[in-house]
């Protein structure tokens, strides 16, 4: 028998609304995603999927950085060596009001619906949906410049 199981977990040591602030301040969190297999007969596996860290400071009323820093697929199974550490965005926002904000740095494309919010409350399911996983880069992020508002 094949067991499997998915587990999302936050953890948020504090939290910042992106509302104006006069203050600095900086917000330190993250999530993560394990995937554990246990075939009968066959060697149990673990696939910590994501874990994500989360920083973020805003400096004033109008400027605030963002940056998520992901781990993904590290595996404790035999003979595996599969995995990857990288920035999954970090950018700048500057807001002119309440209306309009200016993005820039390594942003998420705001294509599919799975692509800016790719976790598992998303989706139904353990694993990400097939097209945003082969056609759609799930987290396709790029270099970029954008407008909010």
């Amino acid at each position: 028998m094949l067991r499997r199981c998915s587990a999302l977990f936050a953890l948020l040591l504090a939290a910042t609304p992106l509302a104006a602030q006069t203050q600095p301040t900086t917000t330190v969190g993250g999530y993560g995603e394990i995937h554990f297999t246990d075939p009968s007969g066959g060697p149990a596996s673990a696939d910590v999927s994501r874990i994500v860290l989360y920083l973020a400071h805003t400096f004033d009323d109008h400027l605030s950085f963002r940056s998520e820093l992901e781990v993904e697929h590290a595996r404790i199974e035999a003979g595996g060596s599969e995995g990857e550490v990288a920035f999954e965005q970090a950018y700048l926002d500057y807001r002119f009001s309440e209306r309009f904000t200016l993005r820039t740095g390594l942003v998420l494309i705001p294509v599919g619906m799975i692509n800016e919010t790719h976790e598992p409350p998303t989706f139904n399911g353990v694993e990400r949906p097939t097209v945003d996983h082969d056609v759609i880069p799930t987290t396709w992020r790029e270099i970029g410049v954008g407008a909010l508002g």
